[in-house]
């Protein structure tokens, strides 16, 4: 049979829990063939597969006879897989034959024949698989073993790291704490273990429990300014605040230590600074709140990540946000020119986050400065968002009919755009035209949508009504636009354009001077 047909065949077996034994015997069967091959050839005994060597299996598998027939062929004891677990350390693997409970007698027995045959856990050499033991957490009575024989519990690694750095959770924590480990040790850069069990709190869900284990233990994280994703002014207007206690301290965006600790994305930097009693509704130079920060920097797209390094997921269980709500924090705080942290969440269409906000009980029916509700710019998210928002009498939303609102997101997005457009040109009222203003700035379009005089004639007399700075910011949206078509390796140049206050004209002018040296000729009279 052809390795096609017995994929075939194991793809149709998987059904219910008959898959998952089918794939354990499949792996196993490949694991001895591994085994085999490594007693009948001396030269591949210490040939790495996936898994790692053919001791590692052996170990991994609790085979004490293989284990023993392998060191006698040469097996090295010491030969890390690429995980960087010796054969000792995958003793702490605690799934496969090992979850099922099969390995207690064989696993004290393999130590023991690992001791006889030279390994010294003294050695901080061979001593370092009791990393292994705490990365993994699986195998908490020969951990003990592990160290009854000779292991120091604060054995360090090449770059100064503890077991402890490595604990699985706060169990592991608990046990190598009672078995003499340095809770506060620091690793060769000056790290402390509190300090990097924290970071891996914000990606592993057991983690976090490693870092509360540990935080009873030490009594405070002296390093839990420098939590989360900050920029450097950020961070240090942030520590001068604490180191000051000037708990609302606001820097030149008006953003207090605990926009910051929200922004950062990390849970106990946010309770750190929500001891000292901040005002929790404080407001910024753009009328956001801290809470609005949840929205910030958040990408929940994984194809989306590697293009924003600094971006950071949600915060697992909204306990930030429920933070917040605990200390005070107005859900529904309306800003002059942003809408709620629900039109925020809606906007950048993040579906985690919306869900987070509406169970906390955040008002999706609030329209921001241009009658508009979170809904309209929802995307993906409208029909999910429709339930939580007030339809128009007509039974639509967003000004539409209910039938224009069951098209797809593109043709409801062009449909509001188009009669914004006719509004605007029949009545130039300001809120008329604002609505119109703020869906060409979200959908980050051009201001003449139809590329006809007339649109760019109605779009200026838009502009004239909604203030005199926003010419020169969509004329730098425009400009933004072109650079993503024409020269990716400068949107850079836009976005500062569409971050800029008031007058645009000579940090539009400059870009325009950057691109003509690369032959690149913009102007927003094109569009």
């Amino acid at each position: 049979m052809n390795k096609a047909m017995y994929a075939i065949i194991l793809l149709t077996a998987c059904l219910g829990t008959a898959c998952a034994s089918i794939y354990w015997k499949s792996m196993w069967h490949d694991e001895r063939e591994q085994i085999e091959q490594a007693l009948s050839d001396t030269a591949s005994v210490n040939t790495l597969s996936y898994i790692g060597t053919a001791l590692h299996v052996a170990v991994r598998r609790c085979d004490l006879e293989s284990a023993a027939a392998l060191l006698k062929r040469g097996a090295d004891m010491r030969i890390l897989n690429k995980d960087g677990d010796p054969p000792l350390g995958v003793m702490a693997m605690n799934f496969g034959i090992r979850a099922q409970g099969q390995c207690a007698g064989n696993d004290a027995a393999i130590l023991q024949l690992f001791l006889a045959n030279g390994y010294k856990l003294s050695d901080p050499k061979d001593g370092v698989a009791l990393k292994s033991f705490a990365k993994y957490g699986g195998n908490p009575t020969m951990l003990a073993q592990l160290i009854k024989a000779g292991a120091d519990p604060n054995v360090q690694d090449a770059d100064g790291r503890t077991p402890l750095f490595f604990a699985f959770d706060g169990e592991v924590v608990r046990q190598l704490i009672a078995l003499g480990a340095n809770a506060a040790v620091k690793d060769a850069k000056g790290i402390s273990v509190i300090a990097a069990v924290r970071e891996r709190a914000t990606a592993e869900k057991p983690a976090q429990s490693a870092y509360d284990e540990l935080l009873k233990t030490v009594g405070k994280d002296d390093s839990v300014a420098d939590a989360g994703v900050l920029d450097a002014p950020a961070r240090e207007h942030l520590k001068a605040a604490l180191a000051a206690n000037d708990i609302n301290r606001k820097d030149a965006a008006g953003n207090t230590p605990l926009h910051y600790a929200v922004l950062s994305g990390s849970y106990e930097l946010v309770q750190e600074v929500l001891k000292g009693k901040p005002d929790v509704n404080a407001t910024n130079a753009d009328d956001l709140t801290p809470l609005f920060m949840l929205t910030i920097n958040r990408m929940e797209d994984e194809k989306f990540r590697p293009w924003c390094k600094n971006c950071i997921l949600p915060d697992p269980g909204s306990r930030i946000l429920i933070a917040l709500k605990a200390a005070g924090a107005n859900l529904n705080h309306l800003s002059k020119t942003k809408g709620t942290v629900a039109h925020a969440a809606a906007r950048t269409q993040q579906r985690t986050m919306v869900q987070q906000l509406h169970a906390q009980g955040v008002d999706f029916k609030i329209s921001d400065h241009n009658g508009l509700q979170p809904l309209c710019k929802a995307g993906d998210l409208r029909r999910e968002l429709a339930g939580w928002s007030q339809a128009d009498p007509s039974g639509g939303y967003c000004g539409l009919t209910p039938q224009e609102w069951a098209g797809d997101t593109r043709s409801i997005e062009q449909k509001v755009l188009a009669r914004g457009l006719a509004e605007a040109e029949k009545s130039k009222s300001e809120v008329t035209a604002g609505k119109y203003l703020y869906m060409v700035q979200w959908q980050r379009v051009t201001l003449s949508l139809s590329s006809t005089p007339k649109a760019r004639e109605i779009g200026y007399q838009i502009i004239d009504v909604t203030g005199p700075s926003t010419r020169a910011e969509l004329e730098a949206s425009v400009v933004d636009r072109e650079l993503m078509r024409v020269a990716p390796g400068r949107m850079e140049m836009g976005r500062s354009l569409n971050r800029c206050k008031g007058n645009c004209d000579a940090e539009l002018e400059t870009v325009r001077e950057q691109l003509k040296v690369s032959g690149i000729s913009v102007s927003t009279q094109q569009y």
